[in-house]
């Protein structure tokens, strides 16, 4: 059974039309919906809410261009993308449409690569957005805030050898408030590439140097182009699907002679892309950060630390490599906590936390395990080597002058040093193995390192 790709509203009052749209999307894997005036429109897309509309500009009853401000004026519907369909070539009805809210234009006489890559690329942002709507909801109810929007203006590198093309595609462009810097050839567009990439490439498809698809490629094998959009700039008969796919990594393109209407769009839509890609993967990054840190200490939390450890105890059963691991505290915290007050204790939690990440391995994971208690894991470490880096650690704690820290004297902890042994088959049973040694510190006068 195919994949649903999506929902999409057709609306059209030609029944020819709706069907071949029907016929096409169903084959492509879209789930279609059909409209045939302007108000049914809005009835169906408030209904069945889809994840775009194609729509024909003229329409009995209500044409396409006040359906759309009535869709883009509801709440409810404003975030569905509107595709205007139209044979009328002029700029004034696509400014028409624009500012009515469409978000992007196809000729009736589409292509099915034309209709592919308008339709994939608006339901990926829909869904770009709906995801980052949810992640940065569910991060604000934990007390997460969201990233700060970007600032700085908008960035549009052109590659085209037809120079009154070039001048008119920039000019536009930079009315619009672009900043706008221009190539003739592929050599001069990689050659004039700074530390900054732009925001997003026009190639034209035929350039006098190499094609723009391999420029296109060229591009994106360099990691600060990953996820620069890129548009090819074509003539309708020398589209080719594969090339502008995956195959060569641009995202969209436009036919010549390049309509400015259209080509703002497109740029607007693809910066709105990139931008929400660049946010939700920010998001992403808060929520792992948050479901694997310690609030208090920046350290890791013993939940992800357990799933590190029980990843590393199958290498070891594995490849015969093992690790160690060590369980300390602060000695007598609670006498801490009770003469010099809680803030005091967290802040000498605090400090310990900082001697532990400054003095361990960029290899090696240290959490905080809950409390005034630490688990310190090093990975490919013998136990002898790791009682030795326990010693490092007691004798710094022991130096160091708390009172910086707020909590006004000296401390010592107590260590439990273990290593990975044949037949471990969990972290905690680790972890529990290496907290006897610890207590055995304990028992044992304190200030000092056990092996268990």
């Amino acid at each position: 059974m195919m994949e649903n790709k999506g929902k999409i509203l057709v609306v059209d009052d030609l029944e020819h039309a709706v069907r071949m749209s029907e016929t096409f999307l169903a084959s492509a894997g879209y789930d279609v919906a059909i409209a045939r005036n302007g108000q049914e429109a809005v009835d169906r897309a408030r209904e069945a809410m889809p994840d775009l509309i194609l729509m024909d500009c003229l329409m009995p009853e209500m044409d396409g261009f006040e359906a759309t401000r009535a869709l883009k004026g509801d709440p409810a519907t404003a975030g569905i993308p509107i595709v205007l369909l139209t044979s009328l070539d002029s700029v004034e009805d696509r400014v028409r449409g624009i500012r009515a809210g469409a978000d992007d234009f196809l000729a009736k006489t589409f292509s099915q690569v034309e209709i592919l890559v308008r339709v994939g690329s608006f339901i990926e942002l829909k869904r770009l957005k709906e995801r980052t709507r949810a992640l940065d909801e569910a991060l604000a109810a934990v007390g997460v805030g969201g990233r700060a929007e970007e600032t700085g203006p908008d960035t549009v590198m052109i590659v085209q050898s037809d120079m009154a093309a070039r001048a008119e595609m920039a000019a536009e462009l930079g009315r619009q408030g672009y900043t706008v810097s221009v190539a003739a050839t592929g050599s001069e567009a990689l050659a004039g590439i700074g530390s900054a990439p732009p925001k997003i490439v026009l190639i034209d498809v035929r350039l006098p140097d190499m094609p723009g698809v391999d420029l296109v490629r060229e591009l994106k094998k360099r990691l600060a182009f990953e996820e620069v959009p890129v548009v090819l700039v074509s003539r309708i008969e020398e589209l080719d699907f594969d090339a502008i796919g995956m195959e060569s990594g641009a995202d969209e393109y436009l036919l010549k002679p390049v309509n400015p209407v259209e080509m703002l769009a497109r740029v607007r839509n693809l910066l709105r892309k990139s931008a929400m890609q660049r946010r939700l993967r920010a998001a992403m990054d808060a929520a792992f950060q948050r479901a694997t840190t310690d609030p208090m200490t920046g350290l890791y939390n013993i939940q992800f630390l357990r799933g590190v450890i029980d990843k590393e105890i199958a290498a070891a059963r594995r490849y015969g490599q093992g690790f160690s691991l060590m369980v300390l505290d602060i000695d007598r915290f609670k006498s801490i906590n009770d003469t010099l007050g809680h803030l005091a204790g967290d802040a000498m939690i605090r400090g310990l936390a900082g001697i532990l990440s400054r003095l361990t391995r960029s290899c090696d994971y240290v959490a905080r395990y809950g409390g005034d208690e630490f688990v310190v894991f090093l990975p490919v470490t013998g136990v002898q080597e790791s009682v030795i880096v326990g010693e490092r650690l007691r004798a710094a704690v022991e130096k160091t002058d708390f009172a910086a820290a707020g909590g006004g004297r000296r401390i010592t902890i107590s260590v439990g040093v273990t290593g990975y042994r044949e037949g471990d088959t969990s972290a905690d049973a680790i972890i529990k193995r290496a907290d006897e040694g610890l207590y055995e510190s304990k028992r044992g006068g304190r200030n000092r390192v056990t092996k268990a």
